[in-house]
């Protein structure tokens, strides 16, 4: 059996020791990264090209990470964290992470097998015409945070990520009822489509975090309010195609106090499973 530590990858998306600046285009509630973007970036740490599929990672967000300043990433076996560098210039952070992940900005942790088993499976897939018209701007829920890179409607260049309540009818927009998959919580879905950057020709894994965190926190977001991802888990199972669209589906699974707790999958438009979350947000 495949331990955690057996399949961290040898080429990781993100550099060990290398100062990091993450640029104002990736923000996600103002002044402060986006939570799936900032987990990527710690999980890439851990995986790269060469990671097989169905490797999970789980992120723990333990404060922001900041924008236009330097941080850097650490490893340590399974685990990984993303630190701020001391401002006096020696490439130090203030207060290296320990293994329990205090002073870490961000912690990222390869789970084993058995953990992968237990996660809570992704909603069921959503057909494409149906997910579209879930995730119009007449139907989807609206962000809190406008100039988010993943949701927000007014961040140029942005991934636009737009999903809203999956139609349980025959009516308009195509709207379908979720099919095959499992759904597992029986929760109402939540859909839109994303069409990945066609340019970039195989993308990062951190895009695929990116696009599984906005969706996991909207579901709660129907009725207004805001929340911030603390914790978000993702398991990949096939690369992209290039300019095919995916169909994006999340539910809520639950709450606690100010805990909110969801599952998100990316799938291709043949219902072939991309890559799955789970994900818990604290409301504010």
């Amino acid at each position: 059996m495949r331990t955690a530590s057996s399949v961290a990858s040898a080429t990781t998306d993100t550099l060990p020791g290398v100062e990091i600046r993450v640029a104002r285009h990736y923000e996600g509630p103002p002044g402060m990264t986006n939570g799936g973007w900032a987990c990527g970036l710690a999980a890439g740490l851990l995986t790269g090209p060469d990671t097989p599929p169905g490797t999970a990672v789980e992120v723990t967000l333990r404060a922001p990470v900041p924008l236009d300043t330097p941080i850097r990433g650490e490893r340590s076996g399974d685990s990984a964290f993303l630190v701020g560098v001391d401002p006096a210039g020696d490439g130090a952070s203030p207060a290296g992470p320990d293994r329990s992940g205090d002073g870490a900005l961000v912690q990222a942790r390869l789970l084993t097998a058995e953990e992968r088993a237990a996660l809570v499976p992704p909603p069921a897939f959503v057909p494409l015409a149906a997910a579209r018209h879930a995730g119009s701007p007449d139907v989807c829920v609206r962000t809190p945070f406008p100039t988010c890179y993943v949701c927000g409607p007014d961040r140029e260049g942005g991934l636009h990520i737009t999903i809203g309540p999956v139609a349980t009818g025959g009516s308009g927009g195509g709207g379908a009822v979720a099919t095959g998959g499992s759904a597992g919580v029986g929760a109402a879905a939540f859909a839109g489509v994303w069409a990945p950057p066609s340019a970039l020709g195989d993308l990062p894994l951190r895009y695929l975090w990116a696009a599984l965190d906005c969706p996991t926190g909207l579901v709660h977001l129907t009725g207004g309010g805001k929340a911030l991802l603390g914790r978000l888990t993702m398991v990949p199972h096939r690369a992209p195609v290039r300019g095919e669209p995916l169909v994006v589906v999340a539910a809520a699974t639950g709450s606690d106090r100010r805990k909110r707790f969801a599952t998100a999958a990316l799938y291709t438009p043949d219902a072939e499973l991309v890559a799955q979350s789970v994900a818990t947000w604290i409301t504010i």
